[in-house]
């Protein structure tokens, strides 16, 4: 044989034992990979087999179907070895190669038949190609693959793409160099040695790794558990780990090769070595014993141990886990014995604790001892299955109970009852409280206390007696009851009474402050309150003010009581309401006000009236012969002046009585139906000359003012005296408004401002910005000579002839004032409804002088009898005068000649002006009337004689104004 054959032969045998090797380590275990690689060198031997049967049978030499199935063999042998190594790598094939795998092979059957003829090298070219980059990948794979590089990996990847290299080789020495072939041969068994050896070693180096750190992990694993583990061998500890040393409070050292029944209590030590003995013989014991250790520091401790034998070294051993359960063995000591004292104390609770189905009888599995004394049967006479509590229940009871139970079951709520059972020893109130027992989502009891509430039953119903009376006198009660916390002052109850005044509900005052339920109007008196009941535990009828929920303000008497309520200190407050009583009260006290008021006024005027019933007299005769004097004299003689001077004197005094009789009332007018703006314009020139350059006066008339029916010589004085006053409160110049306008007063004006009526008005506002009037000043301001100007500059006066005025036309005045904010007076006169136009000054410039007619003059005074026959003379009237009413009825009946006009003074001893016109008239049916007089006497005013057409003229008059009154009268329709 040649070295070639020789080679082959060595190359067989030396893959052949490589493959058993590797069918070995596969049997042991079953890498897939293993036995991949097995077949692919059994299709490598079986080439290298196909390659030497030509050299030994020289027929073969050149037999084209040895150098096929070469070929076939050799493409499937790479192709496994590369299946091989990805699944020895952990990797996936890759399509690619399964598509050129699939692609080769589909040339090798084909090539049979295509290239039959060809030459043999140019059969076998492709086919080492495709093998040669197989090999040459697989070398690639192992290179990049590896997580951990290592010698073994390096050699077989480079030994694998050297051997690629050399495949590729092959076919081109076959070729062009045949004498190489041996060399090549030799290369090839070389490269395959090497790979086959090194994929071992790397194997054995793997499966050493994985050895050494399933130890270093078994180590990590027992030095971390959480239990305790000791291996033991012939009753000899030999390994321990940390938590071991915990349990037993030794360390290593001390342990390894101690007997472990060492470490045992001599109490448990016989029962643990019986078991380890039956366990050593095989017998089927429990998993778990426990038994009692002593520690080093002398303290017992519980474990529970579970054992196993095993094998280490050929010889038998414990492995052993040991658990610290002392706690668990305390617990369970410890829930025995509450166990025993939930026993004892069911016992002797006064009532029955139970455990029942949950079904209508209501079967009951358990039942304490206290079943005895309240349902009159024994527990094992309740136990028994034919035994039905529902049966116990009232039957009025029965459907509520069972109802409410199965309401709570549904809601897995627990729930309470009251209701009524049937006894042994007779019917009794119970009270029971119970709740559903569930296990794996299932209900499987109901457990609860059922106990003898009869005789606190009866004490709640007559305490409910007692407190509904309580709740009725509470509630039904008009004054105001509330219950207040002394030291946190909230409010517990409060009735139905402090409810409706105040205007909170029920809700919001209980559990709230009376600081949050704001019903005081002064917070300080309400702490002031609350620390007099602490100090002297009570407070009667004090006076408060408190306050609705509007903020409305409540008079009202207050009295307290300090109690103790269920060891608590509580202040029960009674509150009465006196606002209307209150309001009564001021009611009475300003009507008592305004009537002496009235008196006080009726007095003054009575006593200004009577003076100026005889002063208006004296200042008719002065003012009389004065003026007839003036008219004989030169105008610019000295006699003239003095006289003048009487005269103006006069005048003067008869506007001082006449202020008075306004003030008093009694003034006697002549009211005429005016426009209100057309007097006001009449006035506008003398009030800004009254009241000065450095004030504007702004005049502000209303449009279509309604008419008035008043004597313009009042609208001037009250003009004048507003003029007058604020002109004195504007110390360096400002404004005074006059506006007038139509007003209607409702009821609820009328109800604001007490003494208006409702009907239709002319408002005068008369404004001013001057220093104003002050808060205690302006309730006097209406008094007779009250001022707060300097002695000298006023009298005290004006604004009482202004309410007088007022008030003497029906009419209202309301001031609103302020220090340094000015005044405002709103004056409210009635609208006169009349077509009548306005007669003021209708007969103001007629003539004065008789066109022969006769008038008879009554008047008891002879003084002014004689002036006025004086004046009328000079007229060229005939007179007749009379001294009183019944010389005045003689001369009438006896005076043969008309009288044209009586002219009589309204006040006379025997009978007054309007008795004499009355009989007068009769006598003389035409004969018309005027009335004169100094002072008007309340009856006379208040039968309405002015309103009523009847004409007058005031004393003192002057010739002029008596003249032109009698022609306006004498001419009258």
């Amino acid at each position: 044989m040649d070295s070639l054959f020789l080679l082959g032969v060595f190359s067989v045998f030396t893959v052949v034992v490589v493959i058993f090797s590797y069918f070995l380590i596969y049997l042991s275990n079953k890498k897939s990979f293993f036995i991949v690689w097995t077949i692919a060198w059994g299709f490598y031997v079986f080439r290298l087999v196909n390659l030497l049967l030509p050299a030994i049978d020289e027929a073969g030499k050149g037999n084209p179907l040895f150098s096929i199935s070469s070929h076939i063999i050799e493409a499937i042998s790479g192709t496994l070895l590369l299946y091989g190594s990805y699944s020895f790598l952990n990797k996936k094939g890759s399509c690619i190669w399964k598509v050129l795998c699939a692609a080769v092979s589909l040339y090798l059957i084909t090539s049979t038949v295509l290239f039959s003829s060809a030459s043999l090298v140019w059969q076998s070219f492709p086919v080492s190609v495709f093998t040669g980059w197989v090999h040459i990948w697989n070398g690639i794979l192992f290179l990049i693959n590896r997580q951990n590089k290592r010698i073994y990996t390096n050699v077989a990847g480079i030994s694998f793409i050297f051997w690629g290299i050399h495949t590729i080789h092959y076919s081109i020495v076959l070729i062009f160099l045949p004498s190489f072939m041996s060399w090549f041969y030799i290369i090839d068994a070389s490269l395959v040695f090497i790979i086959l050896t090194t994929i071992l070693l790397e194997y054995f180096h793997d499966i050493q790794n994985k050895w050494n750190c399933s130890e270093k992990n078994y180590n990590l694993l027992l030095e971390n558990s959480e239990e305790a583990v000791v291996i033991a061998r012939d009753g000899n500890i030999i390994s321990i780990n940390t938590k071991g040393e915990e349990i037993s409070g030794y360390i290593k050292d001390e342990l390894i090769g101690k007997p472990f029944i060492n470490l045992i209590i001599n109490n448990d030590q016989k029962t643990a070595m019986e078991r380890h003995i039956k366990r050593q013989q095989g017998e089927d014991l429990p998993k778990f014993n426990t038994f009692r250790i002593i520690r080093k520091s002398g303290d017992i401790r519980w474990i529970e141990c579970n054992s196993t034998v095993f094998y280490m070294d050929e010889q038998s051993a414990t492995f052993n886990i040991l658990r610290d359960i002392t706690g668990k063995k305390k617990a369970e000591q410890e829930l025995c014995e509450s166990k025993r004292r939930l026993l004892t104390l069911m016992s002797n609770l006064p009532g029955m604790a139970y455990r029942c189905k949950n079904n209508p009888d209501r079967t009951m599995v358990f039942v304490s001892e206290g079943a005895l004394k309240l349902t009159g049967y024994k527990p094992e006479e309740i136990t028994d299955n034919n035994f039905s509590y529902s049966e116990t229940i009232h039957a009025e009871d029965r459907q509520r109970v069972w109802t409410h139970i199965q309401s709570a079951v549904s809601e897995s709520k627990s729930f309470e009852l009251i209701y009524r059972v049937i006894c042994k020893n007779g019917e009794k109130w119970v009270w029971e409280k119970g709740q559903i027992v569930i296990e794996d989502g299932n209900i499987i009891a109901l457990e609860g206390f059922i106990s003898d509430i009869t005789e606190r039953k009866k004490t709640e119903t007559a305490l409910m007696q007692s407190l509904m009376k309580y709740e009725i006198i509470f509630q039904a009660n008009p004054v105001w009851i509330t219950l207040n916390s002394l030291d946190e002052k909230k409010y517990f109850e409060a009735n139905e009474a402090f409810l409706r005044d105040t205007g909170y509900l029920q809700e919001e005052v209980v559990g709230k402050t009376s600081k949050y339920i704001d019903t005081w109007v002064n917070p300080k008196i309400r702490e002031m309150i609350f620390k007099q009941v602490k100090e002297t535990g009570r407070i009667h009828n004090m006076e408060v003010q408190r306050k609705n929920r509007k903020g409305e303000i409540i008079n009202a008497l207050f009295s307290a009581e300090l109690l103790n309520l269920e060891d608590q200190k509580v202040m029960i407050s009674v509150t009465q309401n006196i606002t209307t009583l209150k309001k009564m009260q001021e009611d009475r006290d300003s009507l008592n006000e305004q009537l002496q008021h009235s008196q006080k006024m009726e007095s003054v005027g009575r006593l200004a009236g009577g003076v100026a019933h005889d002063y208006n007299n004296m200042l008719t005769v002065i003012i009389g012969y004065a003026e007839i004097l003036l008219s004989g004299i030169e105008a610019d003689s000295q006699e003239y002046k003095r006289i003048n001077e009487i005269l103006k004197a006069a005048n003067r005094s008869a506007n001082i009585t006449r202020q008075l009789l306004v003030f008093a009332r009694k003034q006697t007018i002549d009211p005429k139906v005016l426009d209100l703006n057309v007097t006001i314009d009449g006035m506008l020139t003398m009030l800004k000359r009254l009241i000065g350059e450095n004030i504007e006066l702004i005049w502000e008339p209303g449009k279509d003012l309604w008419q008035l029916k008043m004597d313009p010589s009042q609208i001037d004085q009250i003009l004048v005296n507003f003029c007058v006053n604020s002109r004195d409160a504007i110390e360096y110049g400002g404004q005074i408004l006059i506006r007038t306008e139509n007003f209607v007063v409702d009821e609820t004006i009328s109800e604001r401002y007490q003494g208006l009526v409702q009907g239709e008005y002319i408002l005068l506002t008369f404004s001013d910005d001057g220093k104003g009037i002050s808060k205690s000043a302006i309730d006097k301001i209406f008094d007779p000579f009250y001022t707060t100007k300097p002695v000298g500059k006023g009298t005290g006066l004006g604004l009482s002839i202004v309410y007088g005025i007022i008030k003497q036309n029906n009419g209202y005045i309301d001031v609103a004032s302020a220090p340094n904010k000015g005044t405002t007076f709103k004056i409210y006169l009635p609208h006169y409804k009349s077509d009548g136009e306005s007669d003021y000054q209708k007969y103001s410039d007629c003539n004065i002088e008789s066109k022969g007619e006769t008038i008879l003059v009554v008047e008891d005074d002879a003084s002014v009898r004689r002036t006025i026959e004086m004046i009328l003379g000079g007229f060229g009237y005939n007179v007749l005068t009379a001294k009183n009413p019944k010389d005045a009825c003689d001369i009438a009946k006896r005076h043969s000649g008309d009288i044209h006009l009586l002219l009589s003074d309204v006040i006379m001893p025997d009978l007054d002006g309007r008795g004499l016109a009355k009989m007068i008239t009769k006598l003389s049916p035409g004969i018309k009337v005027l009335f004169m007089s100094g002072y008007t006497s309340d009856s006379f005013i208040r039968e309405g004689l002015f309103y009523q057409g009847a004409n007058f003229v005031e004393k003192p008059f002057s010739s002029k104004k008596l003249g032109l009154k009698l022609r306006e009268v004498l001419e009258r329709k």
